[in-house]
């Protein structure tokens, strides 16, 4: 996962540095899909597997996390709020990030 990760990194990193590209090797996009593909390879499994999951689900050693686990504000794709026992964290998604650090502009 860890090769995999830097690969895309040094890919990215060649290509002129704007805020889109920079989401794109250090979001969780590039996250999901190298895991995505790890479980694939080793365990032949493939992402309708873990749609609407309900429940913690563990594939080998990769501990997999309802909606509810890392947005349980997220109603309209199954979350059940924070009160439910699997919701882990809150997000905000207000990108306070962007605002603590000089500005990438767009390229």
């Amino acid at each position: 996962m860890i090769q995999n990760i830097v690969t895309q990194t040094k890919h990215f990193f060649n290509k002129s540095l704007n805020l889109n590209v920079v989401m794109d090797w250090t979001g969780p996009g590039l996250w999901t899909d190298t895991v995505f593909d790890y479980l694939n390879e080793t365990y032949h499994v493939q992402w309708p597997t873990l749609t609407k999951l309900n429940h913690t689900r563990l594939i080998g050693d990769v501990y997999i996390l309802p909606v509810s686990g890392f947005q349980p504000s997220a109603y309209l794709l199954g979350a059940k709020g924070r009160d439910d026992p699997e919701a882990r964290i809150w997000h905000y998604f207000r990108g306070s990030w962007k605002h603590d650090y000089p500005k990438i502009t767009n390229s």
